[in-house]
């Protein structure tokens, strides 16, 4: 799943625009309801892994270790990336979002209301003592560091709630897997029950198939020699006989056979070696070598003199 510049973004209140990086879903199903899910997309839910191909999710959405590959023109994502960023929850997790917010906010609040109440007691005050005015500055440099402590306090708290907040996402993807872990031993449990009923099946019907072929006989069969314990052949039955024979003769032609097909490969391997020094040879060599070789299978002709 690499970054196209096609669809919008299927995310509600996502401002991304259509010429932004934006990744298909995917084509497993398990990994289409995470993301639709993750995306709180309530009107998507109902549909198939085919439908929501349709549908893309911009890279504003993903975390930068969901991706495979740094480079910015074709980045991948990985087989477990899932959705997290930039979401308008109604869950637990917005209401984390919002508490951060509102921490952000108060210290600035605070500020403004005290610069409004300086500004307010300069412009009622009147022409006061040098004693009078040293006591306000002090009092508005204890009100200033109480200001700080209380942003030291505020950056605290907001850090811990984003540690809290990444607890909670490792939570739900990890919850996510064992879900997945035990779908498939689900399936998996589910296919050995199967090959397990079709192997009882087999042997009921090798039993019954047995049953059927085997003549019934009113006479007790006579108890034949096992063939393991038989040294000799003069101690065989006919066609115990018979088949030994048949069998030390396969034995010759197998063993005869393959004397055939080591020479033929040898006469190959001689073949292509002849082949590569002909093809070495330049065409002059060439056409003296082919000359030769029709002029051996002729006779010399012409008179025989003899002094």
């Amino acid at each position: 799943m690499y970054e196209k510049m096609v669809i919008a973004c299927c995310v509600p209140q996502c401002k991304s625009g259509k010429k932004v990086p934006s990744h298909k879903f995917p084509k497993d199903p398990i990994r289409c309801q995470k993301w639709v899910k993750s995306l709180n997309l309530h009107h998507l839910e109902n549909l198939c892994a085919n439908e929501l191909q349709k549908y893309q999710v911009c890279h504003k959405h993903f975390r930068e270790e969901d991706y495979s590959c740094s480079s910015l023109r074709n980045r991948f994502l990985t087989n477990t990336a899932i959705p997290l960023l930039n979401i308008n929850n109604n869950d637990d997790s917005a209401d984390v979002v919002d508490i951060l917010s509102n921490v952000q906010q108060q210290p600035l609040q605070l500020l403004e209301k005290n610069e409004s109440e300086q500004q307010n007691t300069v412009s009622q005050s009147m022409p006061i003592d040098v004693s009078d005015i040293q006591k306000q500055i002090h009092q508005q440099s204890e009100q200033i560091s109480k200001q700080q402590h209380l942003l030291e306090t505020f950056n605290v708290q907001h850090k811990i709630l984003q540690k809290e907040v990444f607890k909670m996402q490792q939570k739900i993807y990890e919850k996510d897997i064992e879900e997945k872990n035990k779908l498939q031993q689900s399936h998996c449990q589910e296919k050995e029950s199967v090959i397990q009923n079709c192997a009882n099946r087999l042997t009921r019907l090798e039993e019954e198939m047995r049953i059927i072929i085997t003549p019934k006989r009113n006479k007790v069969l006579q108890r034949r020699p096992i063939l393991r314990n038989v040294t000799r052949t003069a101690n065989l039955t006919p066609t115990a006989k018979i088949l030994y024979n048949s069998n030390v003769r396969l034995k010759r032609t197998n063993t005869r056979l393959k004397r055939l097909i080591q020479r033929r490969k040898k006469c190959q391997e001689k073949e292509t070696s002849m082949h590569k020094k002909v093809n070495s040879t330049g065409a002059v060599q060439q056409q003296f070598i082919n000359m030769l070789q029709r002029n051996s299978t002729v006779r010399p002709q012409g008179r025989r003199y003899t002094v």
